[in-house]
């Protein structure tokens, strides 16, 4: 594929409120906070944002409220170069929000409010298929999952690859998600949709084998921060391996998820194979580490390359097992 991929992303648009914070407070504890920003967020539209970054016409479903923060998140939207003809203003919610708390090492935690994001319908989603066609669709946790059920029926009609973030964290039955093409939590969304804890190669070994077998997903990457990603593929031989991480400094970890989601997406799109799109993935993902904020800190495609060039022998795949 010569030309742009088209990409819809479906997912949650938000305002972030980052506070830094000289390391992250203790159950009960009242910390004083050095700065507060506020800039547009959320899962989805930081996708969205990212793969317009990196080259891709990327349109945006969601939700925000008819307020001053919606009005806000949706213009930054559209001043990246984002579609949002199916952005939806919903008047009987306000506009998600997401507190961010950031520590000197890159370390965070978040609370994020749905808000408008949880009346995002199939009625939407249909509507953004309308204005296809598209190569692929990106989703999240951050919908209701009668709404990413039935944006992966979609998808399926459309005959283009799903890629599923699942994030948030979310307990829902495996074969609730069947019909995803690649299939991409981190260790703690892995852990709520597996109950597999993981802190070894081997229980990312274990938590990606049981989301294969019980979405159906061709491929399960479960995102390992600063160690990489972990890649496990529904094919003969069952090919398990690690994409190595690249080292930068790391200030601020909010949206390395979604540049890595992006990328991914952008580059299976492009026709890597899935090892180069993965170690794509990983540069992208650690180039959004460098930089304070979400969308703010995502790369573009000239950042990516520059670290591929500069890296040479970072991001490779690393030990590999075949089952027998």
């Amino acid at each position: 594929m010569t030309r742009s991929p088209r990409i819809l992303v479906v997912g949650a648009i938000n305002l972030d409120l980052t506070i830094e914070v000289d390391r992250l407070p203790f159950e009960g504890e009242t910390l004083v906070g050095r700065r507060l920003t506020q800039a547009a967020g959320g899962k989805g539209a930081n996708q969205a944002v990212a793969a317009a970054r990196l080259g891709a016409r990327a349109s945006f479903c969601g939700r925000v409220g008819d307020d001053d923060w919606g009005r806000l998140v949706a213009g930054r939207l559209a001043a990246e170069g984002v579609d949002t003809a199916s952005l939806t203003i919903d008047v009987l919610r306000a506009t998600g929000a997401a507190i961010i708390l950031v520590e000197p090492t890159g370390k965070n935690q978040i609370i994020a409010v749905g808000g408008a994001n949880l009346g995002v319908s199939p009625d939407d989603v249909d509507r953004a298929f309308a204005a296809g066609p598209f190569d692929a669709l990106m989703l999240t946790l951050e919908t209701p999952l009668a709404t990413v059920q039935h944006a992966i029926g979609a998808a399926a009609s459309a005959a283009i690859p799903v890629i599923l973030d699942a994030a948030p964290p979310a307990n829902y039955p495996l074969e609730s998600l069947r019909g995803v093409t690649v299939l991409s939590p981190n260790e703690t969304e892995a852990h709520a949709l597996t109950g597999i804890a993981i802190a070894t190669l081997d229980d990312s070994k274990r938590a990606a084998a049981m989301l294969c077998e019980g979405t159906g997903a061709k491929h399960v990457v479960i995102k390992l921060a600063g160690r990489g990603c972990y890649l496990h593929e529904r094919c003969d031989g069952r090919l398990r391996c690690v994409i190595e991480p690249f080292k930068v400094k790391a200030i601020d970890a909010t949206a390395a998820g979604d540049a890595f989601t992006a990328a991914l997406t952008v580059r299976l799109c492009l026709g890597d194979s899935i090892d180069a799109a993965l170690r794509y993935a990983n540069a992208a993902g650690a180039l959004a580490t460098t930089k304070l904020g979400a969308q703010a800190a995502l790369p573009t495609a000239a950042d990516v390359e520059r670290l591929l060039l500069t890296s040479p022998s970072e991001g490779e795949v690393g030990e590999a097992w075949r089952a027998g």
